[in-house]
């Protein structure tokens, strides 16, 4: 999956589950963005490789993020690979999975809620 090979082992982190829930409360304008975006994705795969982005090899699929990655700033490729990373990357580390990556463990916490260090007082 394109989130896989964005981040290995979003799939093992529902990455793709997470991002089709968010997607069912997001608007209508974001949900057409973010099908566009893995359609073009399709037609530069499909472009460079005769193929599915699903059914590249994992080779393929680097050569061809490295391709959109490293493609013009705001050229569509880039834009569209640029939109979909957004979403990979912010759903992996809100997964369990990303947040220990990150350093975060369950046990930890704090006693009190530090105060407010500024001079004046904030709401």
């Amino acid at each position: 999956s394109f989130s896989e090979a964005v981040i290995p082992s979003s799939t093992k982190a529902q990455v793709s589950r997470f991002i089709d829930l968010l997607l069912s409360v997001e608007t209508a304008a974001h949900q057409k963005n973010f099908i566009a975006s893995l359609s073009t994705i399709q037609t530069e795969a499909n472009h460079q490789f005769r193929n599915v982005f699903q059914k590249l090899s994992a080779p393929q699929r680097i050569s061809l993020l490295n391709t959109v990655s490293t493609s013009a700033e705001g050229a569509p490729v880039r834009e569209s690979f640029e939109n979909l990373k957004v979403w990979v990357v912010g759903s992996y580390y809100s997964s369990e999975m990303g947040m220990k990556e990150l350093g975060w463990t369950p046990d930890r916490f704090f006693q009190d809620l530090p105060g407010c260090t500024q001079p004046e007082e904030h709401l």
